[in-house]
C-alpha cells in the first residue's frame, strides 16, 4: 500500500497546524489556495488532446478520400455499357439552314403582335367595311345592344317547319320567335 502522504497547505482544514494550540492570531485563509487549481488542469495536456484532435481529423479526411476513390472506380468497372439505343435519344440539332434559332424570343414575338392586333383597332377588309376592335370593347358593345337576330329559312312544308328533320323536339321551343331578340345572358 502506499504511504500516507501530509496534506498541503491549502489541503489542510481550517486552524491551527497540526500540534499547535489555537491561538487568538492564528488566521488561516478561507477556501483552497490557488496553487491548487495549477494542478488540476495542464496546459500540456490540453494542447496534446487538441493536436491528437486535429491529426485525426486529418487522417480520417485521407481515409475516406481514399475510401471515395476505389469505391468510384469500383462503380465505374461495374457499369454496363449505355445501350446502343441510347445514342437515338440523344438531341440533335437539326441540318442547316436552322429557320427558328431562337425559339423563346420568337414565341415572346409573337405573342406581342398578336396582343397588338386583339388590343387594337383596325380593318380586316377595307372594301366591304370589315373592322376589328379589341375584345373588351366588342363584348361591351355586344352587351349593350344585343346578339343580330338572324332570319329563319323558310320552311319546306309545315310538318317541317313544326319539328325539322334531325332536330329534338324542344329545338324548335328553344329557338326565339320571328322578329324576337335572342337574350343575352
Amino acid at each position: 500500500m502506499a504511504e500516507p502522504r501530509a496534506p498541503t497547505p491549502s489541503e489542510r482544514p481550517h486552524g491551527p497546524p497540526p500540534g499547535q494550540p489555537p491561538g487568538p492570531h492564528s488566521e488561516q485563509p478561507h477556501g483552497p489556495q490557488p496553487e491548487a487549481f495549477d494542478r488540476e488542469l495542464s496546459v500540456r495536456g490540453v494542447v496534446g488532446f487538441l493536436i491528437g484532435l486535429a491529426m485525426l481529423a486529418v487522417v480520417t479526411f485521407a481515409v475516406m478520400w481514399l475510401l471515395f476513390g476505389a469505391l468510384q472506380r469500383q462503380q465505374v468497372a461495374h457499369d454496363p455499357a449505355p445501350p446502343p439505343m441510347a445514342e437515338a435519344r440523344e438531341q440533335r440539332l437539326p441540318p442547316e439552314p436552322r429557320l427558328q434559332r431562337d425559339p423563346r424570343q420568337d414565341l415572346a414575338a409573337m405573342r406581342t403582335q398578336e396582343n397588338r392586333v386583339l388590343g387594337g383597332y383596325g380593318w380586316v377588309d377595307s372594301e366591304r367595311g370589315i373592322a376589328r376592335v379589341p375584345v373588351d370593347s366588342a363584348l361591351a358593345i355586344v352587351a349593350r345592344a344585343g346578339l343580330p337576330v338572324w332570319p329563319e329559312p323558310a320552311p319546306a312544308d309545315s310538318a317541317a317547319a313544326s319539328n325539322p328533320a334531325g332536330a329534338s323536339p324542344g329545338a324548335a321551343a328553344s329557338r326565339p320567335a320571328k322578329g324576337k331578340a335572342p337574350r343575352s345572358w
